[in-house]
């Protein structure tokens, strides 16, 4: 058979006469890949066109570049059917992300498909141990932009969102990253436990990590190292909260005025600051805004690592933030 190409054709009365010519091309083996982006662990759907018809041959991720089925690169077997087509599914293996190659061959024709990997979604707990009652801040990066979804504390182990397990609804924001807040349930035997997130929200979590749950109490003032939250009001992620609320976030520790206690800011969720007054009183910070809040809102209230500090001079391990929506 010809190989791809153009390829001239003319029409004539005779051979030393031509009436017409034209180019007739000869189009080759394609793959095409649906999605063509995708983290480690998507299904790909593979389809071939123009192989040779009723032949076998291999479909595989070239993780290396060189256009060769090395061993320990992910495949699938296929057979091209009457009409040179074949469909199917292939699993993006675990790899850096970049741009790579899923590659097909039968009957030595071979074609390429390129696929954009993308960096897996992670989170990353600014506490990795704590006893019950213990508030951890939970980042995110590599979600989705501008997605809803939501954390949870897997009390049982199911992997799913159970009515029990403590969870926070949220937004990433343009980047894909988010940062919220979530308490390890009181009264929760120790041992190891998951966090998870679904983003978007479609039942299957996209990225968990562990944390540890020792004996005590957060709010018995053993805990060493860092300040420590030990509770909120409104709790994090309430609703109908009123429009003139006092907010108090309560310590492990009496607390002094640490050197960015004057950064210390609540927002509208268009990044709008109010004017607030905040003070302490014992364990506890207090910061009640200066007018009264829009109705239907979301507001962030942000405490910076040194805004506030134990008696022993201990900040924060990283920035605080509490999220309420105001009542109509």
């Amino acid at each position: 058979g010809l190989s791809p190409g153009a390829y001239p054709v003319q029409a004539g009365l005779s051979a030393n006469e031509t009436l017409a010519k034209a180019n007739f091309t000869v189009k080759g083996a394609t793959l095409s890949l649906s999605p063509n982006k995708g983290i480690p662990g998507t299904t790909v759907t593979v389809t071939g066109h123009r192989f040779p018809a009723n032949t076998p041959g291999w479909v595989w991720f070239d993780t290396n570049g060189n256009y060769e089925r090395d061993s320990g690169e992910f495949y699938k077997k296929v057979t091209a059917n009457g009409y040179g087509k074949f469909i199917v599914s292939l699993t993006i293996p675990s790899v850096a992300a970049g741009v790579y190659y899923i590659r097909a061959e039968l009957s030595s024709v071979m074609a390429s498909g390129s696929i954009n990997i993308l960096p897996a979604p992670s989170l990353s707990l600014n506490l990795t141990t704590g006893p019950p009652g213990t508030i951890i801040t939970v980042n995110g990066k590599n979600f989705k932009p501008w997605t809803t979804g939501k954390i949870w504390f897997d009390t049982n182990g199911n992997e799913k969102k159970d009515a029990k397990d403590p969870a926070k609804s949220l937004k990433t924001d343009g980047f894909g990253k988010f940062r919220a807040a979530l308490a390890v349930p009181k009264g929760i035997s120790p041992g190891a436990y998951a966090i998870y997130a679904d983003i978007p929200a479609w039942g299957v979590p996209e990225a968990w990590t562990d944390f540890f749950v020792t004996r005590g109490d957060a709010g018995n003032g053993l805990s060493a190292g860092n300040l420590q939250v030990v509770s909120v009001i409104p709790p994090d992620g309430a609703e109908k909260v009123q429009r003139y609320p006092t907010l108090k976030v309560v310590f492990a520790s009496r607390l002094v005025k640490g050197p960015e206690f004057g950064n210390i800011v609540l927002s509208d969720e268009d990044g709008n600051p109010v004017i607030i007054k905040a003070s302490l009183s014992g364990k506890t910070l207090k910061v009640r805004p200066g007018g009264i809040l829009k109705g239907e809102k979301t507001y962030v209230l942000l405490i910076p690592t040194e805004a506030v500090l134990s008696q022993t001079n201990n900040g924060l391990e990283e920035e605080f933030i509490l999220t309420f929506t105001t009542k109509k």
